[in-house]
């Protein structure tokens, strides 16, 4: 049985039913303000949409993300441990960041604790957690 595929989509904006996301056999549940509660900015609320996932019976979320995404989740406190690959390229100004935070000074930096570093193939793997 494949896992249950949850979308988050808090501008609602999956409406066709043959995209990608719905092309094999794991169902697919889309998280979007009409199934969920919001922000006053009109975002999902991640911290209730995880709790609704809780609900089901659902305690482990792999999150694979873009950078708005992954970034409200690290700041909202969603995130235990990051599994992060690097591959040895260097990219020009119009790759994404792995996460887009609301960073000023170097003072706001998070940190990590780097847990296990390992090779798979070329790339580097990478196991951490959020420093407290």
């Amino acid at each position: 049985v494949s896992p249950l595929r949850v979308v988050i989509d808090s501008r609602q904006k999956i409406t066709d039913q043959t995209l990608n996301i719905f092309s094999n056999d794991a169902p697919t549940l889309i998280l979007d303000p009409s199934n969920g509660k919001t922000l006053e900015n009109g975002k999902l609320d991640l911290t209730d949409a995880l709790k609704q996932l809780g609900d089901q019976g659902i305690n482990t979320v792999l999150l694979e993300a873009g950078p708005n995404l992954i970034g409200a989740m690290i700041e909202a406190h969603l995130i235990d441990e990051f599994i992060i690959y690097t591959a040895p390229i260097l990219m020009g100004s119009h790759a994404n960041a792995m996460a887009t935070l609301a960073l000023k000074k170097m003072q706001d930096k998070i940190q990590l604790n780097i847990n296990d570093i390992r090779m798979v193939g070329d790339d580097i793997r990478i196991t951490a957690n959020i420093k407290t």
